[in-house]
């Protein structure tokens, strides 16, 4: 009778198990690198897209006295983008103008960065004629609710009547590295 000595077999699937252990780590651990990498591509392009919106629409030329672009955003949760507010005199004399903002949400500002400090309303302009003047407007989030909402930009002091536009913002979920 030969005598077989059962300590290989256990270190065999010790060592199998050790493997299996270590492979699995590293397989989750490249599925979490590989979703971060997705949702910077796809975050990157969504920037990407938003930004060639805007140029395309200031290459199209502005044609009104107020200008939003873009005039649609994607914004996470708990935090911010900003907007150019353009603003253009198409009149034969000097305007004098303030523009103001004013938000659908208590929790969703929208405010001038033509300021040492961000306020609701920018500073007053003095355009010439055929003159225009671009204002960053900053949307922020500080957690509103899911979903569309929106902030209206209005121009007030042309010496006609006021002109407003709508900047949508969509409020979606701030991502996480498991979310």
């Amino acid at each position: 009778m030969i005598k077989r000595d059962k300590r290989g077999a256990i270190e065999l699937s010790m060592t199998t198990i050790i493997i299996i252990i270590v492979g699995v780590t590293l397989l989750s651990l490249s599925l979490v690198w590989i979703r971060g990498v997705i949702q910077k591509v796809t975050q990157l392009s969504g920037t990407a897209f938003e930004t060639a919106e805007g140029e395309i629409g200031k290459l199209s030329g502005v044609s009104q006295l107020l200008t939003l672009s873009p005039t649609n955003i994607d914004l996470g949760q708990n935090s911010a983008k900003p907007i150019d507010v353009i603003i253009a005199n198409f009149e034969n004399n000097p305007i004098t103008l303030t523009a103001k903002s004013q938000s659908g949400d208590p929790k969703l500002s929208c405010t001038f960065a033509d300021q040492p400090e961000k306020k609701a309303q920018s500073k007053t302009y003095t355009l010439g004629s055929g003159k225009q003047v671009k204002i960053k407007l900053i949307a922020e989030d500080t957690g509103s609710r899911l979903g569309v909402n929106h902030c209206v930009v209005t121009v007030s002091g042309t010496g006609v009547d006021e002109t407003t536009e709508t900047l949508i913002v969509n409020i979606i979920p701030k991502r996480g590295v498991f979310g």
